[in-house]
């Protein structure tokens, strides 16, 4: 048996993923979980969390997918390695957390997607603009079946925008970039199920997909700039936040023309 850190308590009945997430954040900061610990198994954490599995569940997928653990099947649930290449996770996943991180997060993306998609621009290579398009068409072709399968049309998506990612040759750019763009999907990965959000995505994975071959930063961010506006409008609209959007002007809801 696993010993369990003293901070490990039943969570209070409300957004219980949150809950088991910020006990754990908790109990890395006191230094109780430590880099390689095994975490207890699931049967104590429930009981211990006073949780049920499908809850217990999605905070550690959460967690895995922000490089926090590291979920090794038939051997248990670790925190994460320092020396795992996934350590910058971490560090925004403890900012996440905190108030107004939606926000804090769009914002985030906003900066890093329309400088990867200029350095994508400039930096990519025939090859890789063939990748992206057909990243985009894989979406495309899932996001247009009557019956979709909804994790893979996430999964899809992100594909789509670390095959941009990729194509800046750039290795910190991919590391930071990376990171970004999983959380953020992760935030947003209902609106998946949105026949409104999904017939936006098609248009605008094309014509993301195209301005980029022109290598013209100025369209490339014109074309992502109104995209990532769209996301705002839907995601942050009823929460009543104030974006900061560059280049959020009197044209900032006409879609960009590709010529």
């Amino acid at each position: 048996m696993t010993n369990t850190p003293n901070s490990f308590k039943s969570v209070k009945r409300g957004g219980i993923v949150d809950d088991i997430i910020e006990i754990i954040k908790q109990a890395l900061i006191t230094d109780e979980l430590k880099p390689g610990q095994r975490l207890p198994s699931e049967m104590e954490l429930m009981e211990q969390f006073g949780v049920s599995r499908n809850s217990l569940r999605e905070a550690i997928k959460m967690l895995d997918a922000l490089g926090v653990v590291d979920v090794r099947r038939g051997d248990g649930t670790y925190i994460a390695s320092e020396s795992s290449s996934r350590n910058l996770r971490p560090l925004i996943f403890a900012m996440l957390l905190k108030t107004n991180a939606t926000k804090d997060l769009v914002e985030l993306r906003t900066l890093t997607e329309v400088g990867y998609c200029q350095l994508a621009g400039s930096n990519g290579t025939e090859e890789d603009f063939k990748m992206i398009e057909s990243a985009a068409t894989a979406w495309e072709a899932e996001a247009l079946k009557e019956e979709r399968d909804y994790d893979l049309l996430i999964q899809l998506d992100l594909q789509f925008h670390q095959s941009i990612i990729r194509a800046t040759h750039n290795e910190l750019v991919i590391l930071l970039a990376d990171t970004v763009e999983e959380m953020f999907f992760h935030t947003v990965r209902d609106a998946h199920t949105q026949d409104e959000v999904i017939r936006f995505g098609v248009e605008g994975h094309r014509k993301i997909a195209e301005v980029l071959k022109t290598r013209d930063s100025d369209r490339i961010r014109d074309v992502v700039t109104y995209s990532l506006k769209y996301w705002r409008d839907q995601f942050l609209k009823k929460k009543n936040t104030s974006l900061n959007i560059p280049g959020n002007g009197a044209d900032g809801d006409r879609s960009p023309e590709l010529d």
